[in-house]
């Protein structure tokens, strides 16, 4: 259960407004070009991982668990791109933001997510 709730917050808390502003359902996700597509998931995983002065240990844990995890699979903006594809492939998943469905698809490729 402890686990379930810091894999929670890294979905919940680490985003900003801004990210989850861009690109917020399969239908904007799918109208965006491949650039912009590859721009927004190099920026979501970015500050997915990136450290802050108010995290918690157990946070940043998790944080260098990801970061390593897709740097092991060399995972590039083309896969991250297919990451938020297969996300969408669910048809409940539609209505989810575009970050939201990076976050949850690297938690499972990584075998951090808990859902």
């Amino acid at each position: 259960m402890k686990q379930f709730l810091l894999v929670a917050s890294l979905l919940t808390l680490i985003g900003t407004q801004a990210s989850a502003a861009f690109l917020t359902n399969r239908q904007e996700w799918n109208n965006a070009s491949h650039n912009q597509k590859a721009g927004f998931v190099q920026g979501v995983f970015a500050e997915m991982v990136m450290n802050w002065t108010t995290d918690s240990k157990t946070t940043t844990d998790l944080k260098a668990k990801l970061h390593i995890c897709v740097s092991d699979m060399k995972l590039t903006d083309l896969a991250l791109v297919d990451v938020v594809d297969s996300h969408y492939t669910d048809l409940e998943k539609w209505a989810d933001p575009a970050n939201i469905a990076l976050r949850i698809g690297l938690l499972k490729v990584c075998g951090m997510y808990e859902g």
